[in-house]
Order: structure tokens, then sequence, then C-alpha cells
């Protein structure tokens, strides 16, 4: 798996929305998959599988976010060029009214997010995922050229009281519909549980 020596600054791919998880509420499994992933925080017990031959799991001090060094707060990746961020939001935390149906949940995180971040360019559309759920895909772009330029995509469904998002850039020789297609694979994998899930028998990834 590659070394990253550098810190990996982040403006953009960062979501506005930041709850109160910690890296340690997330323990991070080598399978002959990828990295399976599982979620430890109370009210938010899930597993999912980030599928990839060369998974890096980046640690929290790879990680600056501009003007905000602290708010790293949940468990992000490298699979290939493309840098992948996992990230539970509680309805609560964007706004969202709990007693709306999971199509207008998804909306109005989308749209809090697209807000926030003012994009130059955006779509949003549902999506169903093979388990039946529902699901909703969104993409936006913040530059025309130069750093942080390209298309950010995310994929997000509802799970109880909150929303699991997974999102990730566009690399340079990548395409968005490859990419949607690797989100939409780890949305499947998505396994949720009103009690913590035990501990696979695999060994832990550290790198």
């Amino acid at each position: 798996m590659p070394s990253f020596n550098v810190k990996l600054i982040l403006s953009l791919l960062l979501l506005t929305a930041s709850s109160a998880s910690s890296w340690a509420q997330y323990t991070a499994y080598k399978s002959a998959d990828g990295v399976l992933v599982v979620c430890d925080k109370p009210g938010h017990y899930f597993s999912l599988l980030i599928p990839g031959h060369s998974v890096h799991l980046v640690r929290r001090n790879e990680v600056y976010v501009l003007g905000k060094p602290e708010e790293v707060a949940h468990p992000y990746f490298m699979v290939g060029s493309r840098f992948v961020q996992l990230m539970p939001l509680p309805i609560a935390e964007f706004n969202g009214d709990v007693a709306a149906n999971d199509e207008a949940i998804l909306r109005q995180q989308a749209q809090y997010e697209l807000n926030a971040q003012h994009p130059i360019l955006s779509s949003i559309k549902l999506i169903p995922l093979p388990n039946g759920r529902t699901a909703l895909f969104y993409f936006f772009r913040v530059r025309k050229s130069g750093p942080a330029s390209e298309n950010q995509l995310f994929v997000t469904w509802r799970e109880r009281n909150y929303v699991v998002l997974i999102g990730s850039n566009v690399p340079k020789g990548d395409s968005d519909t490859s990419v949607q297609s690797f989100l939409l694979r780890i949305a499947s994998s998505f396994r949720g549980s009103s009690r913590p899930i035990p501990s696979p028998t695999l060994p832990r990834a550290t790198d």
C-alpha cells in the first residue's frame, strides 16, 4: 500500500456539517475485497466495505483542513487516486425534518451542502440501491480550473435518525461514471444495526 508522507490539504471535499464523532469510534479491518469499516458510535452502529486492492487508511495527522486543523472527525481513505470520505450526519445537524420521508431528508441534506459550497455546477438525482433502499446521488464543482477544481461526488442514504454520506473526488484520468459506480458499491454494502456490531475475525487495517 502507498505511503503518504505529506498532509492532505482539504478545503472542498470536507462537508460543512461536522458531528461529534471521533476516529476512535471507527475500526477498519482488512478484507479480501478492501477495507471493512465498523462504526461503534452509540446510535450509529453500522459497517460497510471500502473496496479496492490498494486502500490506504488516512491517519488523522495526515489530514489538514485549511483554517480548521482540529475539525477532522471522520475516517478518510485513499483508494488509488480517489480521496474517499465517510460521514454519518444526524438529521438535526443540517436542519432536516425528522418526520419527513427518506427522499425529502436526503434532498434537505444535499441542498444544505450546496447552499454552503456555492458551486458553479451541481446536480441531484435519486438512485435506487440493490437492497431497495432509497439513495441520493449529487455532485458539485466550485472552480473551473486550478486546485480543487475536480467534481466532488456523493451518495447518501438514510438510516433511522441520521444520513450516511460517502463521497469522493474525480481524479484526473478517472470519470464521474466510474466513481459513481464505486460509491454505489460502497453504499450497497452498508449494514445498519441497533446494537454494537461484533468485531469480525479480520486483521485491523493499519495502513
